[in-house]
């Protein structure tokens, strides 16, 4: 073999593995890129369920309290009654 035809296939040979490494780079760049993705969807959804727990526990303790609030309030002002 000639040696030009020798530095041919080795381009080539070159061009093909490039081509197939920019291939499996790309690819496993969008898999990548997929997978943040995801897992920031994840992670938002998970934020926004935890910040309705709490808002849940704040109006639920809220409403608990409510009832003792009366009672106390009840009692301060029959209390203030019996002074007067």
């Amino acid at each position: 073999m000639p040696p030009s035809a020798i530095a041919e296939r080795i381009a080539r040979i070159k061009v093909t593995i490039a081509t197939r490494d920019v291939r499996v780079a790309f690819a496993q760049f969008q898999q990548g890129a997929s997978n943040l993705r995801a897992n920031a969807k994840r992670l938002a959804v998970e934020c926004q369920r935890e910040v309705r727990k709490q808002a849940v526990r704040k109006s639920i303790k809220a409403e608990r309290e409510t009832g003792r609030r009366a009672k106390r309030l009840m009692s301060e002002v029959e209390a203030g009654k019996h002074l007067d």
